[in-house]
């Protein structure tokens, strides 16, 4: 078999990726796991929990830019890192346990994406998560 023969059509690289999305929980609810260990740790306030979402999605973002050598992971590790200088000492160390797990336990979920929160009546928030596969 010759070396072009054996690689995948851009085609089936997509039919592959479809195969294991479908596989995999919906993206908010592996967020919310993904997040659980950082939420556990807020008190019940909305904006809070808007701003501890925002570090969940870059800390689940950031390690795959990184692997993958895409463009934005210098700029956005930069920035990212300044940011957590800032934070509690405690909610940094649940920030960096969780890029940690983004390379282990979830390192078969191959979706980027992004995560907002919006005020779901008195008290209540509503959280949307909108997966994406890095291009090739």
């Amino acid at each position: 078999m010759s070396r072009r023969e054996k690689r995948l059509s851009k085609k089936d690289r997509r039919a592959e990726a479809r195969t294991v999305l479908e596989s995999l929980p919906k993206f908010s609810e592996t967020m919310l796991a993904f997040a659980k260990p950082l939420l556990d740790e807020a008190p019940p306030d909305f904006k809070l929990l808007r701003s501890l979402m925002v570090y969940a999605t870059i800390a689940w973002n950031l390690p795959i830019y990184e692997q993958r050598k895409d463009s934005r992971a210098a700029w956005m590790r930069t920035q990212f890192d300044h940011a957590m200088a800032n934070l509690p000492p405690e909610i940094a160390k649940l920030i960096a346990a969780m890029e940690h797990s983004r390379l282990t336990t979830y390192a078969s979920d191959p979706r980027t994406g992004v995560v907002e929160v919006f005020e779901d009546g008195p008290g209540g928030a509503r959280i949307h998560a909108t997966a994406t596969l890095p291009e090739d």
